[in-house]
C-alpha cells in the first residue's frame, strides 16, 4: 500500500493518537493501529507501507485511513497477500484481464 499525506500544519505539531477503541474498533476481534511515525511518511510524498500480521478469528478485514487533524490522506495499490514477506504490487486477477 502506498500512502500520501497532506497536512495543513507542520508535522512537529502532530502527536500520537493511540486510543483506537475510542474510534472505530470498539467491536473488533483484533485491530492494528498504525501511525505515520512508524512509516516515516513525509508531506506530499508517496510512501510504501508494508505491515505483516497474523489473523485471529473473523471473516472480514477492514482497511481504512484515519486522519484526526486537518489535511488529507490518499492511498493506492493496496495488496493483501498470504505469506511472511511483502511482494511488489501487481494488479489483481480481475484487473489483469
Amino acid at each position: 500500500m502506498y500512502l500520501r499525506l497532506t497536512v495543513n500544519r507542520p508535522f512537529s505539531r502532530f502527536g500520537f493518537y493511540n486510543k483506537p477503541n475510542d474510534i472505530f474498533q470498539k467491536d473488533a476481534v483484533a485491530f492494528h493501529y498504525l501511525t505515520m511515525q512508524q512509516f516515516k511518511i513525509k508531506n506530499n510524498e508517496w510512501t510504501r507501507c508494508s505491515f505483516t500480521f497474523t489473523p485471529t478469528e473473523g471473516r472480514f478485514i477492514k482497511v481504512g485511513a484515519y486522519l484526526f487533524r486537518n489535511g488529507t490522506v490518499a492511498w493506492r495499490n493496496i495488496q493483501l497477500e498470504k505469506g511472511r514477506y511483502a511482494t511488489p504490487w501487481k494488479p489483481g486477477y480481475r484487473e489483469a484481464q
